[in-house]
């Protein structure tokens, strides 16, 4: 489920506004609603999309499994399937609009890279996507789009994305 980005941080009337979105994916399916929501909107408005795919810094826990045998290797085999998943996600959904746009991966903490990345670009916006989390899920997982939204100096559109993708009756 999709609904219409809305912005949640900055000034739609500030400087950064050329003609360029920035949007965030990573191979999954709330990463595949942000780039649709993007892209619906750079063809309205003949914008440069900006595909980025962060590459996450691993976390002391991924670091000590990754010194056993081999778990290095399957761990980078992994986030390449992942960056060739999201950069055939792009090429999918904007080729067949004409639009100019670019896949460029970075390494760090996904907000700011993203930010950092809208800023250099002048970006009128940047669109991630956000599954919709419930209980525990919300308190354990750290979202990285609403900390996008409070630390970005461009507007932010966040895309509500349902994890659950089975029809409700």
């Amino acid at each position: 489920m999709i609904s219409k980005p809305r912005p949640i941080s900055g000034d739609t009337g500030s400087s950064y506004a050329d003609g360029t979105v920035v949007v965030g994916v990573d191979g999954t399916s709330s990463g595949l609603a942000a780039l649709t929501e993007a892209v619906a909107d750079a063809v309205e408005t003949h914008a440069r999309v900006v595909c980025v795919h962060v590459r996450a810094e691993p976390m002391f826990a991924e670091m000590m499994v990754m010194m056993a045998p081999y778990a290095a290797a399957i761990a980078n085999e992994w986030r390449d399937a992942l960056e060739l998943e999201a950069w055939l996600q792009c090429a999918q959904v904007v080729e067949p609009h004409g639009l100019k746009w670019d896949f460029q991966v970075s390494l760090g903490r996904p907000a700011e890279a993203l930010d950092e990345i809208a800023a250099a670009r002048h970006a009128s916006a940047i669109y991630v996507g956000a599954r919709r989390r419930g209980g525990w899920a919300r308190r354990l997982h750290r979202c990285p789009a609403l900390e996008l939204a409070r630390s970005c100096h461009c507007p932010v559109r966040l895309v509500a994305h349902a994890a659950d993708d089975s029809p409700q009756l």
